[in-house]
């Protein structure tokens, strides 16, 4: 199998839904130039991940009217886009629904068909974001590319801050996870992407918003952590600095699924018994706000006394 090539959108959005579509459509096509099988955006491509204060006059309104649905031009255009190019393209977006809109994302495979609809899961609470409704879950879709079949999972942004989600995916299969990315990524929220690839022997490819709007360092992780010999290798497969570009990635899927089958820590060793705590549910322990030095959450579980 010919490596599968990963275009990273490290790009800044240009100012409006529409330019963004023109400017996405020229990301593609530059992708496809350079051989790109999967072209992955930053979170939120079609406003630019932008937040609008709730104590603004009109600031809701004017959100919800940002809000785009699955049968605009800006979906369908992509559609016609990916099949054009032969490319697999995922655009991320602020979804219409029909009560909350939805913090999403849509793969297209080479052939302009729906692969994979996505909405993220982990929502923050502040500003706006908070009012988005959340995620029903986590899925694993085959995606047809010209090197052959890849399976594919998606989270968003915040939710690589919870193993969950990257396990659910693990668990499920996933060889590559596509994540859509705003916000500042420091040492430690890179140190974090590389466990999350190394704990699920998977690729991992993120893309984020450049400087001056967040700090790039968009990254893959993930074709293998060990040697057959037992000894570390560096992980990271690609990296960007903080510019806007596209940036590329070059993954051996054939080098994936070796290595999968050869690392220890296997779902065959898993003890879910002793796991009942995670399925706890919570509540916020004081008022529906984080507050420094207050614990901030009290487990409901059947699991804890």
């Amino acid at each position: 199998m010919n490596k599968l090539k990963i275009a990273l959108a490290q790009c800044l959005f240009p100012g409006d839904v529409d330019a963004a579509f023109k400017r996405a459509e020229e990301i593609c096509r530059q992708a496809k130039e350079n051989a790109a099988d999967i072209v992955l955006f930053p979170e939120m491509w079609s406003d630019g991940h932008s937040f609008y204060k709730p104590g603004e006059a009109g600031a809701h309104d004017q959100w919800l009217a940002s809000a785009i649905g699955d049968g605009t031009g800006y979906i369908l255009g992509i559609s016609e886009l990916a099949g054009e190019l032969q490319t697999a393209i995922c655009i991320t977006y602020l979804r219409k629904t029909d009560t909350d809109p939805e913090k999403s994302l849509v793969l297209f495979d080479r052939r302009g068909h729906r692969a994979l609809q996505y909405s993220k899961v982990h929502i923050c609470t502040y500003e706006l974001e908070g009012r988005c409704r959340a995620g029903a879950g986590f899925e694993v879709v085959t995606l047809d590319t010209a090197k052959g079949p890849v399976e594919i999972g998606a989270m968003i942004c915040f939710d690589r801050e919870f193993p969950e989600s990257a396990r659910v995916l693990g668990l499920k299969g996933a060889e590559i996870v596509l994540v859509p990315n705003a916000c500042e990524l420091d040492e430690h929220r890179i140190a974090q992407f590389k466990t999350r690839a190394f704990e699920n022997k998977a690729v991992f490819a993120m893309a984020n918003y450049p400087s001056p709007k967040h700090n790039g360092n968009s990254i893959v992780v993930g074709n293998a952590f060990y040697n057959e010999d037992e000894e570390p290798l560096d992980p990271v497969i690609a990296v960007a600095g903080n510019d806007e570009g596209i940036f590329y990635a070059d993954i051996d899927i054939d080098e994936v699924r070796k290595y999968r089958n050869a690392a220890i820590w296997d779902p065959r060793y898993r003890q879910p018994h002793s796991y009942e705590i995670l399925s706890g549910r919570i509540e916020l322990a004081e008022n529906d706000q984080f507050k420094p030095g207050i614990p901030r959450l009290k487990l409901k579980s059947q699991a804890v006394s």
